[in-house]
C-alpha cells in the first residue's frame, strides 16, 4: 500500500478523529525504513521488537 492509498482508506474509517491526525505521523517515518516493492512499503510481519525500537524515536520527536 502507498501512502496515499492508506491516508484515502484511514480518512474513510471509523478511527476517532485524533488518530486519523496522528496515524499518518507514526506510518511515515516508520515507512521510511521499510523496502519499497513496485512503488508499495513492504512491512512483512511487524514484530516486537520493530515496534521496540520505534516508539523511543516517536518519543524524541515530541509525539506524546
Amino acid at each position: 500500500m502507498n501512502l496515499e492509498l492508506f491516508r484515502a482508506r484511514l480518512n474513510k474509517s471509523r478511527f476517532h478523529p485524533n488518530d486519523i491526525q496522528w496515524i499518518p505521523g507514526w506510518f511515515g517515518p516508520f515507512a521510511k525504513n521499510r523496502p519499497v516493492i513496485d512503488g508499495l512499503v513492504w512491512f512483512g510481519t511487524v514484530g516486537v521488537v520493530g515496534v521496540l525500537k520505534f516508539l523511543p524515536k516517536l518519543r524524541k520527536r515530541g509525539a506524546w
